[in-house]
């Protein structure tokens, strides 16, 4: 059985601040960890993209500061990875997690604005104990 989203997060060596309302982590090491939806992908130019940020997000959830700020780190830097999530409904909002891929985390590569959303690249998975012991 796979632990609760928060105790995989842990795991990781990146506690969410708050098990509520947190959409991701920054590790000590700097490492910036998000939850991604499955549903929320597009590719563009041959490139898988996982929707990070969208302005509509801010009206109803108290995550949005702390996601706008795990983007200004990526975008200063610092390495980040999704944790893919997939949804019970996704139409309900607030959404519930039916599942995860405990066994890999996304690296991510560039981030794209597109109508005022921000997209991450999906690079090839890695396996969790990457982040543990990075080649």
């Amino acid at each position: 059985m796979k632990p609760s989203i928060s105790t995989h997060f842990e795991n990781m060596q990146a506690p969410l601040t708050n098990v509520q309302w947190s959409w991701g982590a920054q590790r000590p090491d700097g490492k910036v960890i998000l939850r991604a939806w499955q549903d929320r992908r597009r590719v563009i130019d041959g490139k898988t993209y996982r929707q990070l940020l969208n302005p509509d997000w801010q009206s109803n959830s108290a995550g949005f500061a702390e996601r706008a700020r795990h983007i200004e780190l990526l975008r200063a830097g610092a390495p980040g990875y999704m944790v893919i999530l997939t949804a019970v409904d996704t139409t309900a909002r607030p959404r519930r997690i039916q599942t995860y891929n405990s066994t890999v985390v996304v690296p991510i590569g560039e981030l794209v604005e597109i109508e005022g959303q921000i997209w991450g690249e999906c690079l090839r998975p890695v396996p969790v104990e990457f982040l543990k012991n990075p080649a």
